[in-house]
């Protein structure tokens, strides 16, 4: 049987993307997306959820996320899922990430600006990120 790891989302960048390099020089860029729902509860009241998500960006797709991507900026990402866990000063930490391979910088009321596609997944241990 295939396996499926897959996300898609539309939401807005929760801050300016940032950039580090790992040890071995591989440019990586990270950066916190909002991606809300809104429906209607049983009583008929509509709400709104906001899940926060960290969009991890490789190489290409990296070095356009950090010269592009910016507080408030509507983006589609397409990624796959990936849990870390890493421990800091003696305590366990755990995130949830989205790996892109695609960038899509959307403007309100318009279609797609700039499309990029990461060229490959990378070491996912060397991320410089805590």
């Amino acid at each position: 049987m295939k396996n499926l790891n897959q996300w898609r989302g539309i939401g807005y960048a929760g801050k300016d993307s940032e950039a580090r390099y790992t040890p071995s020089g591989k440019m990586v860029c990270q950066f916190p997306m909002a991606v809300s729902t809104r429906f209607k509860t049983v009583d008929g009241e509509e709400r709104q959820e906001t899940e926060w998500l960290d969009i991890v960006c490789w190489g290409r797709l990296a070095e356009m996320a950090n010269d592009r991507v910016g507080k408030g900026d509507p983006l589609y990402v397409e990624g796959r899922l990936k849990s870390r866990q890493w421990e800091h000063d003696g305590k366990q930490y755990f995130r949830n990430e989205i790996l892109a391979r695609e960038l899509v910088f959307l403007k309100p009321g318009e279609g797609p600006q700039v499309t990029a596609n990461a060229e490959r997944d990378a070491d996912i241990d060397e991320l410089p990120f805590d």
